[in-house]
């Protein structure tokens, strides 16, 4: 539980006056443990610095690349891809999401207020073979109406708790 970060620098490059970078810098710098707060729907990474304060950061769907890792539905059926590296999707901090629907490519936008979340998506329309899942995938993710990241996992809830579909980051 303990860390320590350093030594950190930054540019100044289209910093806007008032900014708070050298502050949060030095903070960082005195930080000495971590911890993870799991008290509200997502996940917090808290770290503390030498004099007490906490520094608290909220996970993010936009900058990481979730791979399918299984689909659980509320009649205890799971369902797990035949080949989890052809289904990912990556969100975008400007609403829009790419992804990799089994041989197919998706792209469309999302919308996120809080833990709610709705998606439109459009694939290319390639025959995938019969054991494909893509379709039953790609009507799921259609339907998505909240998220969490719990655990350094995403998990996308479908309506009406019918089921939720998790995602791993993928790490290179």
């Amino acid at each position: 539980s303990s860390v320590t970060l350093g030594p950190l620098g930054t540019t100044l490059m289209l910093c806007p006056a008032g900014g708070q970078g050298s502050e949060f810098i030095q903070a960082l710098g005195t930080v000495t443990s971590w911890s993870i707060d799991q008290s509200g729907a997502s996940d917090k990474l808290v770290l503390t610095t030498s004099d007490g304060t906490n520094l608290t950061f909220s996970p993010s769907l936009a900058g990481v690349v979730w791979q399918w890792s299984e689909t659980q539905m509320s009649n205890d059926t799971v369902i797990t891809p035949n080949r989890p590296s052809d289904f990912y999707l990556s969100f975008s901090e400007d609403g829009s999401v790419v992804g990799q629907i089994d041989c197919n490519r998706a792209f469309g936008s999302y919308t996120s207020d809080g833990t709610q979340i709705s998606m439109m998506l459009a694939t290319t329309r390639m025959f995938c073979g019969e054991d494909s899942q893509d379709t039953a995938y790609a009507l799921n993710l259609a339907q998505v109406t909240s998220f969490v990241i719990r655990d350094g996992q995403l998990a996308l809830a479908l309506p009406m708790d019918s089921g939720i579909i998790f995602f791993d980051p993928i790490v290179e």
